[in-house]
């Protein structure tokens, strides 16, 4: 049992618990209410719940550091129970820290929730620079894929294109890093309408982030898929950073979906196709990347080998899974992926013809249009919530698409196809 080295006066100065004073072990209580107080003896026992806090040996008081490491839990059983607790020495150790993977999710997800990190407005982050050789305001690049490809992607719905973004990948990791330690707000509305799924989830990068959306203006991903759909002008539809994907509430782990929510009430779901870009390498088992229903005999088919500069092109309509992590975390290293709905024209034809052709929608292929550029720089897209619902449809039709991935049914698929 710890002994004082002398008897303190009776209304002492009451000093902050000290580093030293933790590492040794002592327990130190949480204030009132809990109220609980320690005698000369070095016993613990509970106090009238309006007594003052006095959470240390003779009246020390409990600072918030003291606080975090002692627990209510302690506290609670104590004042419940009337039991007599006495501080004993314990060997040198750190004390615990609030658990990495608490309540099942990584570190992610709670920084997120953290308002002080929150930021609202343009981000334009400038340690994170272009690739060698790109400058804003330059045309798109180009990667040429092959015919096979194309006929893979319009015959199966999907098909990995390797190697298109190996320039970028840099690029995209320190954007990304960037964002999820400066989170906007509307993450949370995205978190919220995911059901919290993710550790982090962005949608409408390109419309707060400059990096992103020199990204889309600038990277071959346009030409890409303006071969894949055969098109001769390709507009960005939505972008999101997916982080950690996690099962949906309600759902089951093994349960297949499709993205037809992710295209706009203007266009034609067969007009639109997703992009997922993975900035790293496939983990053990392939957690983290994705599975699809193939063809009409219903074929599984995973892509479990994708290594960072690789696109995986896919239909809307085309039923998929993500592979989660059997523990269910990532072991506190965070799984990025940029996804993106990307719409396709496939004849030339004017603004008046082309509903997509908006500054919510800006082209991106065969080169972008400044005025569309300037409309995003000064923040005027989106501006009303009569906008945003002429453009993505009426909350009832929103939620109906959010809800298939609850609803979806695998075995309506089949019948159909």
């Amino acid at each position: 049992m710890l002994q004082p080295a002398m008897r303190l006066p009776a209304q002492p100065v009451q000093p902050q618990a000290s580093r030293a004073s933790l590492r040794a072990g002592l327990v130190l209580l949480p204030p009132a209410p809990h109220g609980l107080f320690c005698s000369d003896s070095g016993a613990m026992r509970p106090r009238n719940l309006g007594g003052a806090c006095q959470g240390a040996p003779h009246g020390w008081p409990c600072s918030k550091k003291a606080l975090r490491h002692a627990g209510c839990r302690a506290a609670a059983v104590a004042l419940l129970s009337g039991a007599t607790w006495r501080w004993r020495a314990r060997p040198h150790r750190r004390l615990p820290r609030f658990s990495r993977q608490a309540l099942g999710r990584d570190p992610r997800f709670w920084r997120t929730l953290d308002p002080r990190r929150w930021t609202s407005g343009l981000q334009d982050p400038a340690t994170v620079r272009l690739p060698s050789g790109v400058q804003r305001g330059d045309p798109p690049q180009h990667f040429a894929i092959t015919e096979e490809q194309v006929h893979t992607f319009e015959r199966d719905g999907v098909v990995l294109i390797r190697g298109v973004l190996c320039d970028w990948m840099d690029f995209l990791q320190q954007a990304s890093l960037h964002q999820m330690e400066n989170p906007q707000v509307s993450a949370i509305l995205t978190s919220l309408r995911t059901f919290f799924s993710m550790d982090y989830i962005q949608a409408g990068l390109f419309l707060t982030n400059s990096r992103f959306h020199d990204f889309w203006h600038h990277s071959p991903l346009g030409h890409v898929a303006a071969q894949a759909m055969r098109a001769e002008e390709v507009r960005l539809v939505v972008d999101q950073l997916n982080v950690n994907p996690h099962c949906p509430m309600f759902t089951e782990v093994d349960k297949f979906h499709t993205d037809v929510g992710v295209t706009s009430a203007l266009a034609r779901k067969t007009d639109v196709l997703r992009c997922w870009i993975p900035l790293e390498k496939a983990r053990e088992q392939g957690r983290g990347t994705l599975e699809f229903i193939v063809g009409d005999d219903g074929e599984r088919r995973r892509f479990e080998q994708v290594e960072p500069g690789d696109v995986l092109l896919f239909s809307t309509s085309i039923p998929h899974r993500v592979l989660f992590p059997p523990e269910g975390n990532y072991g506190g290293h965070d799984r990025c992926v940029v996804i993106a709905s990307l719409h396709a024209t496939r004849s030339s034809s004017s603004a008046e013809d082309n509903p997509m052709a908006l500054a919510e929608f800006p082209r991106i292929y065969p080169e972008s249009i400044a005025s569309e550029v300037a409309a995003r720089n000064e923040q005027r897209l989106y501006s009303t919530l009569q906008q945003y619902l002429r453009l993505w449809g009426s909350p009832s039709a929103l939620l109906d698409e959010w809800l298939q991935f609850i609803t979806y049914n695998e075995a309506d698929h089949v019948e159909k196809t």
